[in-house]
């Protein structure tokens, strides 16, 4: 692998706070007390924290302290919780006469976290997390005006305290993607609607009277997102001399409230839209405009600095351009930090990343970046929601850490000049830790069962060890990385990032996971050719059947680089032809969809005569992707199907 080629992509996001990456711990990375080695020290140990805890009740009662259990017992789905402010203590200002309701104006102000608390939201948790957390990682497809937050420790929970009589219509939702997950409203403690997974608008309306507390929980793994408050309120006529919204409670619990039209209502909650808008893109989250191989590499493209799209970096001394193409598929850039720097040894590659991640953190400390090797590394042709999209599911199913790196076939290096015996990345069993998490992570992908989902194209593997050549984070946890690098890889000539990333890695399990899976880059070394093929104008992952994202070419000679991309780029044109004969095709999109699945049939286009191979819409084969022809009966197709991913619009 060439000494300095190296390149990054950046988007903005927010930090996470340290305790979520505890929490998600794979349970290979058990620290060391947990290990029986420390056993007798867990004996004298485990007595003494029962007798604290036992203890612990009466201290509180004594300093007037509630204590832990009180405050899980508050965290329960549907309670009554009044505890405890947003982010600092303020009051609630938007009713300022006895007997009117909330001005949902302030209601609706997500711009910061002391807003949210003067308008009367409250949270049962404090943490960065609490508050529009990065977007990218938990806001995807989040509106900027609306809230979206969780708790890294459990349920979480926000409540309103209403004001008057009236009908409130809460517009929220669930931007996690993690199946299974739920995010809950409840009306003085009855449920009132439920969001699942990736669904990030429902709209519920609810009769309220006054003091009525709307609560909105999330389970573990989910994200609450609430766009929308609107409060029709019903005026009440409440003396003028009364000081108290309590006053008008008696009178208003026999009058029944208004409804959003002249009739009043006393029905119960109704769900008025449980699909996702019409502008939301789905999962996988992309627009829908975002339809040929041409416009998906152009949205990696980054003309201004910090302009929310993707921005790729690299380190490469030998090039004087400070930006470049990506050999791949065409639309993805290099900013390179290296064309004006002296190659020192693999250090000025680390140094020079450090420096460029720290101005980012100071800039905005959860801007994402991808570092990978340049002249090595080429672009797949997957859109950027789609690779936002993949880099969620990574880490979730990684347990939460945030930084990605490639996933090897072999262990490299074997022996470096400042450690003579080896260093310990050689002990293959330092690696068995973490089996688990493969385990998942290869699931994710449906995977699940597979030591080596590559076998059949590879001469070697599984891909289950480190490389340096790509890594993905938030800018800040990359910095934390970079740093520990610069200490544990060694000096002067002698510094090997691959190393210092092995070792990162083992030190710091919670924040470093490798891609097993290849869903973002796919590491070549000790695979065969036929891994990928052009396909729609894209770079297809015979494997996962999508559009690969980034593939690194490590110890690859630059000719081998060259005639694996020329072929690819080939098949890639020749796939976005038709199949079959017919009339003239000209007006007829035949292209490649991130949306369309492996499954499918063909289409029949009326004007041009032509017949298309195209996929599934995602939907165990309910339609296919044939937009204004004749669809044929859909079924199960061959691995090597041209068909796959392939969308047609008829002309």
């Amino acid at each position: 692998m060439p000494a300095d080629r190296n390149g990054g992509l950046s988007l903005d996001l927010e930090p996470l706070i340290e305790g979520q990456r505890n929490l998600f711990r794979s349970p290979s990375s058990i620290p060391s007390f947990a290990r029986p080695g420390f056993a007798r020290l867990r004996q004298s140990l485990v007595p003494l924290a029962l007798a604290t805890a036992a203890l612990l009740p009466v201290i509180c009662m004594f300093h007037r302290v509630p204590h832990p259990w009180s405050r899980l017992n508050q965290q329960k789905p549907g309670a009554l919780w009044r505890q405890g402010a947003l982010f600092a203590t303020a009051t609630n200002t938007g009713a300022s006469v006895p007997g009117e309701c909330l001005d949902d104006q302030p209601l609706n102000d997500f711009s910061s976290a002391m807003a949210m608390s003067k308008a009367g939201w409250k949270l049962n948790w404090t943490a960065p997390s609490a508050f529009k957390p990065a977007k990218a990682l938990y806001g995807v497809g989040v509106s900027d005006r609306s809230y979206w937050g969780y708790s890294s420790l459990g349920a979480g929970a926000m409540n309103l305290e209403l004001r008057g009589n009236g009908n409130l219509t809460l517009d929220f939702g669930n931007s996690w993607i993690a199946f299974g997950s739920s995010v809950i409203a409840y009306l003085d403690g009855k449920e009132i609607a439920r969001v699942r997974a990736r669904n990030l608008s429902v709209v519920v309306t609810v009769p309220f009277q006054n003091r009525s507390v709307v609560q909105i929980v999330h389970q573990m793994n989910s994200v609450i997102v609430v766009n929308d408050v609107k409060i029709v309120c019903q005026n009440l006529h409440v003396d003028a001399t009364s000081t108290s919204l309590v006053d008008a409670k008696a009178d208003s619990a026999s009058k029944s409230p208004m409804s959003t039209s002249s009739t009043s209502t006393t029905s119960p909650a109704m769900i008025l839209n449980p699909a996702m808008p019409a502008d939301d893109c789905g999962d996988p989250c992309r627009p829908p405009d975002m339809a040929d191989a041409a416009s998906i590499s152009a949205s990696l493209t980054d003309d201004k600095l910090h302009s929310g799209t993707i921005e790729i970096v690299t380190v490469e001394t030998r090039n004087g351009n400070t930006s470049f193409p990506v050999p791949g598929v065409q639309g993805a850039y290099f900013n390179n930090l290296g064309a004006s720097a002296t190659w020192h040894g693999f250090i000025t590659k680390v140094q020079l990343y450090h420096d460029f991640v720290k101005q980012q953190v100071a800039a905005s400390s959860s801007k994402l970046l991808i570092l990978a090797d340049g002249s090595d590394l080429a672009f797949g042709g997957c859109s950027k929601e789609e690779l936002l999209l993949r880099y969620q599911q990574t880490v979730a199913a990684s347990g939460g850490a945030e930084v990605i790196c490639g996933a090897d076939s072999a262990i490299w290096p074997k022996h470096t000049k400042w450690h003579s015996e080896g260093p310990e990345i050689n002990d293959t069993w330092r690696y068995g830790r973490f089996q688990g998490r493969m385990t998942d992570m290869l699931k994710a992908l449906g995977m699940e069962g597979e030591s080596n989902p590559y076998s059949a194209y590879m001469w070697r593997g599984p891909p289950q060890y480190v490389n340096s050549g790509f890594l993905m984070g938030p800018a800040s946890v990359l910095l934390k990385i970079l740093d520990c690098m610069l200490r544990r890889g060694g000096k002067g000539r002698d510094f090997d990032d691959q190393l210092a990333l092995a070792e990162c890695m083992f030190h710091r399990p919670e924040s470093v996971a490798i891609d097993y899976g290849g869903s973002l880059v796919l590491t070549l070394q000790g695979f065969h050719k036929k891994v990928a093929m052009g396909h729609g104008g894209i770079f297809l992952n015979r494997v996962i059947a999508k559009a690969q994202c980034f593939l690194h070419f490590n110890a690859f000679e630059d000719e081998n680089i060259k005639e694996w991309l020329q072929t690819w780029t080939a098949e890639a044109k020749m796939a976005l032809a038709a199949p079959s004969a017919g009339a003239n095709a000209i007006d007829d999109r035949y292209r490649y969809d991130d949306r369309v699945g492996h499954w499918g049939g063909t289409c029949t286009c009326p004007g041009s005569g032509r017949v298309y191979e195209v996929g599934d819409n995602n939907n165990k084969c309910l339609t296919l992707a044939c937009d204004g022809g004749i669809a044929s009966p859909c079924g199960e197709q061959p691995g090597d199907w041209t068909g796959t991913g392939m969308r047609v619009t008829c002309g």
